[in-house]
């Protein structure tokens, strides 16, 4: 019997949160596991966990988050419960329904990747069926960053709304709210010894209450001099 927590707290103070258990087996530096666990918050048995593992060591593993629930006027009841699938060293995969008592269900589905020293990035789809106006919305984001060679390399940048009214409906975030359009890019650069070639293109998507004309670029190709000065 006993108790596990990473929370920071002082001799003779309570955690914040605190895993309590019956029995424990500890693989070092793999995992630590329980039965009859109880997830504690100020001391308090809060959630019941029959078994229960916990990562330890660097190595990342594949399997269930904990929980995020709330509340709000907006949204309801919340609750979220996430899955992370540790597909190799250089590659993740979180899955996380979530439901929303006065909005509907959806979910997250968050891709992450270092295929090399040259290629990394991650992307994020959003969705969610929003029973308030009938219809499934959703949002992707996203990069990716590649180097072929020590002198071309290529970046692209993803963000892309169902409608224009998602973020400003559903975000949590004030500035993503509050944003008038989103960008998408791509440049593609191929440096030489006296400046560079580029290829750019770009999309600008209108969101929130603005007008429907919005300025775009047609894909640009150019050559920027080295300033020596």
């Amino acid at each position: 019997e006993g108790s596990f927590t990473n929370c920071d707290a002082k001799d003779g103070q309570i955690p914040a949160w605190r895993f309590s258990f019956e029995d424990v087996d500890l693989d070092y530096e793999d995992s630590l596991f329980g039965k009859r666990v109880w997830f504690n918050v100020n001391d308090v048995p809060v959630i019941p966990l029959p078994t229960f593992r916990y990562p330890l060591g660097a190595s990342r593993k594949t399997g269930l988050l904990f929980p995020t629930t709330g509340y709000s006027s907006k949204f309801g009841f919340q609750y979220r419960q996430g899955f992370f699938w540790a597909i190799n060293p250089s590659q993740d995969l979180t899955i996380s329904p979530q439901m929303l008592t006065q909005r509907g269900g959806g979910g997250d589905l968050e891709y992450r990747y270092v295929w090399n020293r040259q290629t990394k990035g991650g992307w994020l789809v959003r969705s969610l069926y929003d029973t308030t106006q009938n219809r499934g919305r959703a949002e992707i984001r996203g990069a990716h960053v590649q180097q072929f060679s020590p002198t071309l390399s290529l970046r692209i940048l993803g963000n892309y709304s169902t409608d224009r009214s998602v973020l400003q409906n559903l975000s949590s975030s004030g500035a993503l709210r509050a944003l008038p359009s989103q960008e998408s890019s791509l440049i593609l650069l191929q440096r030489l010894d006296h400046g560079a070639l580029y290829l750019f293109g770009q999309y600008l998507q209108p969101l929130g209450e603005g007008g429907d004309t919005t300025f775009q670029r047609l894909p640009e190709v150019g050559h920027r001099f080295v300033n020596y000065d």
